[in-house]
């Protein structure tokens, strides 16, 4: 059974350090997401999210972030305030660019690991 979508009490979670939400049929992240401020790895590859909640930028802990294979067609700017993420996975979506504020992304490592 896959989740299709997340109940907002998960913004409740505020000490989770990773979640790993591979392989689900989540279409959407709720904005209740910024609450967790600790989240250090977030894996939400597989799934058939459309779009990320700009709320996203508020998870400044977050170090890796997994969302290959889903149907991302942008990433919201606010991406660019993640500042201690080291790792980002975004193949085989459809994105067409990427932000500017990504720039600021200094921790980004290139290449694969």
């Amino acid at each position: 059974m896959s989740l299709t979508e997340l109940p907002l009490e998960i913004g409740n979670l505020t000490s989770l350090r990773g979640l790993d939400l591979y392989r689900n049929q989540l279409t959407e992240l709720p904005p209740e997401i910024d609450n967790l401020t600790n989240l250090m790895d977030l894996t939400l590859g597989d799934n058939q999210l459309t779009k990320l909640p700009p709320e996203i930028g508020n998870l400044t802990s977050l170090r890796d972030l997994d969302l290959e294979y889903n149907q991302l067609m942008e990433l919201p700017s606010q991406i660019g305030d993640l500042s201690g993420l080291e790792r980002l996975s975004v193949g085989n979506n459809q994105l067409t660019a990427i932000p500017l504020s990504m720039v600021k992304l200094e921790k980004l490592s290139q290449g694969r690991s």
